[in-house]
């Protein structure tokens, strides 16, 4: 039976929700009979961007002008990125505009909004006011703007236009040194008025914004993530106290950014003594279910027995660059409090390089103790030298591996064979190995 002929249902429910973005597309240009089974998932997520390499892309009007006319297939887009970052100041003039509330207001299913760079350049005011009555009418669930280079749009907007800016339930900002102080006005107008309905934030700013941050109560909050510019770890008193009023609330913690080398100028921020009294330690953060954190917290956290720990399922040791070397000692802190919940760590040991072969083994033993029995996933670097400690009596349930780039094959084929349940093997920015069990065949996803 050739692809063409494979029955519709089949197309619909197995092949085509298994499809990124560049193969969906690839097949739309096939034939007009993929094109209709194909194009509502392809329209998902959508992404527009202003220029490429370096030229305006003046395709993007018929995408747009699509939008406006089909409204049935303007509510299949969940996802929008308008990227309108440009190699040079002059060129945002002579790009296209990618506010266009027509077809913005088809989206009525859209849950994620992500800002890049200067929309409103070639915009009039009528247009960007018509834009933010759009964006405010839609409830997003995320607001994002996760690119210092959304300033020169933020700007401008009137204190209403703000406001409007804080009714969806997340929202996501990262500001530079050089923009914070014209934007801590900016981005308190826009929290101040997101009180009441904010339920996650995500924060990437210098210190004395977060500061100013912090004096704001959020009734809903149930994820918070910060991170701070800085040379160090950082650790503020009013955090703590902002922690204080918000611990019962939190599900999610998320004290740094994502270990990668482009975002190696945030640094963690630190939580050195638990508000409220020595006996009410333990009960501190009573919902939290993922951590993400220095090695630092993660020991105060600790120590103190909180009591949350045991329900954590997913946790991340962060690493801030440029940093001496940290212990692995600090899971010593666990004893008294085992994470008997944990289905996900990321914990990637390779970063230890001056760390004796013996001294790895141990702290994967150590992790093994406390969560051997739960954890399915160890999403940290793990070094391949020492893959064979991965075994089922460590870690029954393991289901997916990080290997680092370069590792033999046999090393992948020799873990698949020591672990039964193991079902996927990711190679750091690189390969996806995934193991049919049925048969024994590897497969290479990407």
């Amino acid at each position: 039976m050739s692809w063409p002929t494979l029955p519709l249902e089949l197309w619909i429910t197995h092949i085509i929700p298994r499809l990124n973005g560049p193969d969906l597309a690839s097949l739309c240009c096939t034939s007009q009979n993929f094109l209709t089974l194909t194009r509502p998932t392809l329209y998902q997520r959508v992404s527009f961007q202003a220029e490429r390499n370096g030229q305006p892309n003046s395709s993007i009007y018929s995408t747009l002008s699509l939008l406006e006319r089909d409204s049935e297939l303007a509510r299949r887009v969940e996802e929008l990125t308008l990227d309108s970052i440009s190699e040079s100041v002059e060129r945002y003039s002579r790009n296209p505009t990618l506010i266009h509330p027509a077809s913005l207001k088809n989206m009525a299913n859209i849950k994620r909004l992500v800002i890049l760079g200067d929309l409103s350049r070639s915009a009039s005011r009528t247009e960007v006011q018509s834009f933010v009555e759009a964006v405010h009418a839609l409830n997003l669930d995320e607001l994002a703007f996760p690119s210092p280079r959304a300033r020169p749009f933020l700007l401008p907007l009137r204190i209403g236009q703000l406001e409007k800016l804080g009714n969806p339930r997340r929202l996501v900002f990262a500001v530079r040194y050089d923009d914070s102080s014209r934007l801590a006005p900016v981005l308190h107008r826009i929290f101040a008025a997101a009180q009441p309905t904010l339920v996650s934030i995500c924060l990437h700013v210098p210190m004395h914004l977060l500061e100013e941050f912090f004096g704001l109560r959020f009734p809903r909050l149930r994820s918070l993530e910060v991170a701070t510019l800085g040379p160090t770890l950082i650790s503020m008193p009013v955090f703590s106290r902002f922690l204080g009023q918000h611990h019962e609330q939190l599900e999610e913690l998320y004290l740094s950014r994502d270990d990668s080398e482009e975002n190696s100028f945030y640094r963690s921020v630190s939580i050195d003594n638990i508000p409220g009294p020595a006996p009410t330690h333990t009960a501190f953060l009573p919902n939290l279910r993922v951590l993400r954190a220095n090695h630092e917290t993660i020991r105060v956290l600790g120590q103190a027995r909180v009591q949350s720990l045991t329900q954590l399922t997913k946790l991340a040791v962060a690493y801030d660059h440029g940093l001496a070397e940290i212990s692995v000692d600090f899971l010593d802190c666990f004893e008294g409090v085992p994470l008997s919940s944990l289905v996900e760590i990321e914990f990637d040991l390779r970063r230890r390089s001056r760390m004796q072969r013996q001294a790895m083994v141990e702290s994967i033993w150590r992790v093994a103790a406390l969560a051997g029995r739960t954890l399915e996933v160890w999403a940290g670097l793990f070094p391949e030298l020492i893959v064979e400690t991965f075994m089922d009596k460590a870690f029954p349930s393991l289901r997916r591996l990080v290997l680092p780039k370069d590792v033999p094959g046999e090393v992948i084929h020799s873990t698949f064979r020591a672990c039964a349940k193991l079902e996927e093997i990711w190679i750091f920015q690189s390969t996806l190995w995934t193991l049919r069990r049925g048969s024994g065949d590897l497969v290479r996803e990407s």
